[in-house]
Protein backbone atom coordinates (compact mmCIF):
# COMPACT_ATOMS: atom_id res chain seq x y z
CA UNK A 1 0.00 0.00 0.00
CA UNK A 2 1.36 3.72 -0.68
CA UNK A 3 0.97 6.56 1.23
CA UNK A 4 -0.34 9.92 0.38
CA UNK A 5 1.62 12.57 2.69
CA UNK A 6 -0.24 16.34 2.19
CA UNK A 7 1.23 19.46 3.62
CA UNK A 8 -0.80 22.31 2.33
CA UNK A 9 -2.06 25.10 5.12
CA UNK A 10 -4.93 26.26 2.81
CA UNK A 11 -7.83 24.17 3.93
CA UNK A 12 -9.20 24.90 0.26
CA UNK A 13 -6.36 23.36 -1.41
CA UNK A 14 -5.36 20.55 1.28
CA UNK A 15 -9.15 19.43 0.86
CA UNK A 16 -8.56 19.54 -3.20
CA UNK A 17 -5.90 17.31 -3.13
CA UNK A 18 -7.32 15.02 -0.91
CA UNK A 19 -10.42 14.43 -2.95
CA UNK A 20 -8.05 14.37 -6.06
CA UNK A 21 -6.41 11.23 -4.30
CA UNK A 22 -9.62 9.67 -3.09
CA UNK A 23 -11.40 9.84 -6.66
CA UNK A 24 -7.81 8.59 -8.36
CA UNK A 25 -8.03 5.28 -5.89
CA UNK A 26 -11.67 4.64 -6.65
CA UNK A 27 -13.29 5.88 -3.82
CA UNK A 28 -11.71 2.61 -2.14
CA UNK A 29 -11.07 4.27 1.19
CA UNK A 30 -9.51 1.22 3.28
CA UNK A 31 -7.13 0.57 0.48
CA UNK A 32 -4.89 3.73 1.23
CA UNK A 33 -4.17 6.68 4.05
CA UNK A 34 -3.84 10.14 3.80
CA UNK A 35 -1.59 11.43 6.68
CA UNK A 36 -1.05 15.29 7.04
CA UNK A 37 3.46 15.18 6.64
CA UNK A 38 3.96 16.83 10.34
CA UNK A 39 2.20 14.13 12.07
CA UNK A 40 3.45 11.37 9.34
CA UNK A 41 7.09 12.37 9.88
CA UNK A 42 7.16 11.61 13.70
CA UNK A 43 5.12 8.54 13.85
CA UNK A 44 6.28 6.89 10.45
CA UNK A 45 9.42 5.46 9.13
CA UNK A 46 8.37 3.60 6.12
CA UNK A 47 9.13 4.79 2.22
CA UNK A 48 7.92 4.48 -0.97
CA UNK A 49 4.98 7.50 -0.87
CA UNK A 50 3.40 10.19 -2.52
CA UNK A 51 4.45 13.52 -1.06
CA UNK A 52 2.23 16.24 -2.37
CA UNK A 53 3.76 19.50 -0.48
CA UNK A 54 1.63 22.78 -1.00
CA UNK A 55 3.74 25.78 0.04
CA UNK A 56 3.37 29.89 -0.95
CA UNK A 57 6.78 30.28 -1.26
CA UNK A 58 8.97 27.38 -3.42
CA UNK A 59 11.74 27.88 -0.50
CA UNK A 60 9.45 26.41 1.84
CA UNK A 61 8.58 23.65 0.10
CA UNK A 62 12.12 22.81 -1.31
CA UNK A 63 12.98 22.45 2.33
CA UNK A 64 10.27 20.06 3.28
CA UNK A 65 11.56 18.19 0.11
CA UNK A 66 15.09 18.34 1.50
CA UNK A 67 13.93 16.88 4.46
CA UNK A 68 12.28 13.87 3.42
CA UNK A 69 15.59 13.64 0.88
CA UNK A 70 17.51 13.75 3.78
CA UNK A 71 15.98 10.64 5.64
CA UNK A 72 17.66 8.93 2.95
CA UNK A 73 14.03 8.56 1.47
CA UNK A 74 14.82 8.77 -2.23
CA UNK A 75 12.05 6.10 -3.76
CA UNK A 76 9.01 8.09 -2.63
CA UNK A 77 7.66 10.34 -5.25
CA UNK A 78 7.23 14.14 -4.45
CA UNK A 79 4.71 17.04 -6.07
CA UNK A 80 5.31 20.41 -4.84
CA UNK A 81 2.51 23.14 -5.78
CA UNK A 82 3.84 26.45 -5.40
CA UNK A 83 4.81 29.74 -6.91
CA UNK A 84 7.73 29.71 -9.15
CA UNK A 85 9.71 32.33 -9.58
CA UNK A 86 13.35 31.62 -10.05
CA UNK A 87 14.62 29.35 -12.58
CA UNK A 88 17.57 28.61 -9.79
CA UNK A 89 14.67 26.93 -7.62
CA UNK A 90 13.70 25.08 -10.63
CA UNK A 91 17.19 23.49 -11.17
CA UNK A 92 16.98 21.86 -7.48
CA UNK A 93 14.40 19.34 -9.21
CA UNK A 94 17.87 17.61 -10.53
CA UNK A 95 19.22 17.61 -6.58
CA UNK A 96 16.17 16.13 -4.93
CA UNK A 97 14.48 14.21 -7.59
CA UNK A 98 11.01 16.32 -7.85
CA UNK A 99 8.49 14.62 -10.04
CA UNK A 100 6.48 18.14 -10.41
CA UNK A 101 6.61 21.35 -9.69
CA UNK A 102 2.67 22.25 -10.28
CA UNK A 103 2.39 26.27 -10.47
CA UNK A 104 0.01 27.67 -7.95
CA UNK A 105 -3.01 29.08 -9.41
CA UNK A 106 -6.81 28.35 -9.44
CA UNK A 107 -7.96 25.49 -7.97
CA UNK A 108 -9.17 23.48 -11.59
CA UNK A 109 -6.10 23.77 -12.88
CA UNK A 110 -3.89 22.53 -10.01
CA UNK A 111 -6.62 19.56 -9.85
CA UNK A 112 -5.98 18.42 -13.41
CA UNK A 113 -2.09 18.52 -13.31
CA UNK A 114 -2.23 16.88 -10.02
CA UNK A 115 -4.28 13.95 -11.35
CA UNK A 116 -1.95 13.14 -13.86
CA UNK A 117 1.39 13.49 -11.56
CA UNK A 118 -0.46 10.79 -9.16
CA UNK A 119 -0.53 8.54 -12.36
CA UNK A 120 2.87 9.10 -13.25
CA UNK A 121 3.65 8.56 -9.21
CA UNK A 122 2.11 5.37 -9.15
CA UNK A 123 3.63 4.05 -12.14
CA UNK A 124 7.12 4.50 -11.48
CA UNK A 125 6.27 3.04 -7.21
CA UNK A 126 4.53 -0.29 -9.04
CA UNK A 127 6.93 -1.01 -11.85
CA UNK A 128 8.34 -3.07 -9.96
CA UNK A 129 5.30 -4.94 -8.19
CA UNK A 130 4.53 -8.14 -9.21
CA UNK A 131 1.83 -11.19 -8.43
CA UNK A 132 3.54 -13.93 -6.63
CA UNK A 133 1.66 -17.48 -6.88
CA UNK A 134 2.20 -21.16 -6.75
CA UNK A 135 1.78 -23.52 -9.61
CA UNK A 136 2.65 -26.81 -10.21
CA UNK A 137 5.45 -26.69 -7.79
CA UNK A 138 7.15 -23.35 -8.85
CA UNK A 139 6.63 -19.61 -7.70
CA UNK A 140 5.86 -17.40 -10.98
CA UNK A 141 6.25 -14.10 -10.52
CA UNK A 142 3.99 -11.81 -13.39
CA UNK A 143 4.56 -8.07 -13.63
CA UNK A 144 1.80 -5.86 -13.07
CA UNK A 145 2.41 -4.42 -16.42
CA UNK A 146 2.20 -7.71 -17.91
CA UNK A 147 -1.78 -8.96 -16.94
CA UNK A 148 -4.20 -7.91 -18.67
CA UNK A 149 -7.17 -8.94 -16.75
CA UNK A 150 -7.69 -12.08 -14.35
CA UNK A 151 -11.62 -14.59 -14.58
CA UNK A 152 -12.68 -16.91 -12.03
CA UNK A 153 -13.19 -20.16 -13.83
CA UNK A 154 -15.97 -22.79 -13.37
CA UNK A 155 -14.10 -23.85 -10.62
CA UNK A 156 -14.74 -21.21 -7.72
CA UNK A 157 -11.58 -21.72 -6.54
CA UNK A 158 -9.33 -21.30 -9.24
CA UNK A 159 -8.83 -18.20 -11.30
CA UNK A 160 -7.19 -17.62 -14.66
CA UNK A 161 -4.59 -14.71 -15.35
CA UNK A 162 -4.68 -13.42 -18.52
CA UNK A 163 -1.69 -11.61 -19.72
CA UNK A 164 -0.13 -10.20 -22.62
CA UNK A 165 1.48 -13.19 -23.83
CA UNK A 166 -0.16 -16.05 -21.90
CA UNK A 167 -2.57 -17.83 -19.56
CA UNK A 168 -2.07 -19.08 -15.50
CA UNK A 169 -4.99 -21.24 -13.88
CA UNK A 170 -4.10 -20.85 -10.38
CA UNK A 171 -5.62 -22.08 -7.24
CA UNK A 172 -7.15 -18.31 -5.88
CA UNK A 173 -10.14 -16.98 -5.58
CA UNK A 174 -11.46 -12.82 -7.10
CA UNK A 175 -12.08 -12.00 -4.06
CA UNK A 176 -8.57 -12.52 -2.29
CA UNK A 177 -6.69 -11.41 -5.47
CA UNK A 178 -8.74 -8.10 -5.11
CA UNK A 179 -7.61 -7.15 -1.58
CA UNK A 180 -3.88 -8.80 -3.14
CA UNK A 181 -3.39 -6.12 -6.36
CA UNK A 182 -3.25 -2.38 -6.39
CA UNK A 183 -6.86 -0.81 -6.38
CA UNK A 184 -5.39 2.25 -8.22
CA UNK A 185 -3.90 0.69 -11.16
CA UNK A 186 -6.96 -2.68 -10.96
CA UNK A 187 -10.71 -2.79 -10.58
CA UNK A 188 -12.87 -5.64 -10.03
CA UNK A 189 -15.08 -4.74 -12.63
CA UNK A 190 -17.43 -7.68 -11.98
CA UNK A 191 -18.08 -10.36 -8.82
CA UNK A 192 -15.48 -12.40 -11.74
CA UNK A 193 -13.52 -10.14 -13.38
CA UNK A 194 -10.74 -7.81 -12.48
CA UNK A 195 -9.28 -6.01 -15.04
CA UNK A 196 -5.75 -4.02 -15.04
CA UNK A 197 -6.67 -0.31 -16.09
CA UNK A 198 -3.27 0.44 -18.00
CA UNK A 199 -3.78 -2.06 -20.17
CA UNK A 200 -7.50 -1.19 -21.48
CA UNK A 201 -6.93 -0.36 -24.96
CA UNK A 202 -10.26 1.18 -24.98
CA UNK A 203 -13.54 0.00 -23.08
CA UNK A 204 -17.00 0.31 -25.42
CA UNK A 205 -19.57 1.53 -23.63
CA UNK A 206 -22.38 0.71 -26.49
CA UNK A 207 -21.79 -2.99 -26.50
CA UNK A 208 -20.36 -3.33 -22.59
CA UNK A 209 -16.86 -4.42 -23.73
CA UNK A 210 -13.20 -3.69 -22.74
CA UNK A 211 -11.13 -4.33 -24.98
CA UNK A 212 -7.44 -4.87 -24.64
CA UNK A 213 -4.37 -6.25 -27.29
CA UNK A 214 -5.65 -9.37 -28.53
CA UNK A 215 -8.17 -10.22 -25.86
CA UNK A 216 -11.58 -8.68 -24.66
CA UNK A 217 -13.77 -9.46 -22.14
CA UNK A 218 -17.34 -8.67 -21.58
CA UNK A 219 -17.96 -8.91 -17.71
CA UNK A 220 -18.99 -5.73 -16.58
CA UNK A 221 -21.93 -5.28 -13.81
CA UNK A 222 -24.05 -2.60 -14.12
CA UNK A 223 -23.23 -0.64 -11.24
CA UNK A 224 -19.56 -0.72 -12.42
CA UNK A 225 -20.48 0.73 -15.79
CA UNK A 226 -20.40 4.45 -14.95
CA UNK A 227 -17.69 4.24 -12.85
CA UNK A 228 -15.22 2.46 -15.53
CA UNK A 229 -16.62 4.69 -18.03
CA UNK A 230 -15.64 7.69 -15.57
CA UNK A 231 -12.18 6.45 -15.04
CA UNK A 232 -11.50 5.94 -18.17
CA UNK A 233 -12.44 9.19 -19.84
CA UNK A 234 -9.86 10.54 -17.56
CA UNK A 235 -7.20 8.53 -19.51
CA UNK A 236 -9.07 8.78 -22.94
CA UNK A 237 -9.45 5.26 -23.54
CA UNK A 238 -13.11 5.12 -23.76
CA UNK A 239 -14.68 4.59 -27.68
Amino acid sequence: MVNFIVHEENPELKTMYETVIFNFLGGREEKFKIFDYNKFKKNSSCIGNIYVIGKEKIECALEIAEEIRANDDWNSQIVIVSSLNNENEKMLNNQLLILDFIERSEIKSIAEKLKRDLFIAYNILSKDKTLNFLLNGEIHKISYNNILYIEKSNNKNYCIIYTKDNEYMIKDTINNLENILDSALFMKTHRSCIVNLQNIEYYNYSENIIYFKDKQTDLISRDKRQFLKAKLIEDKTLN
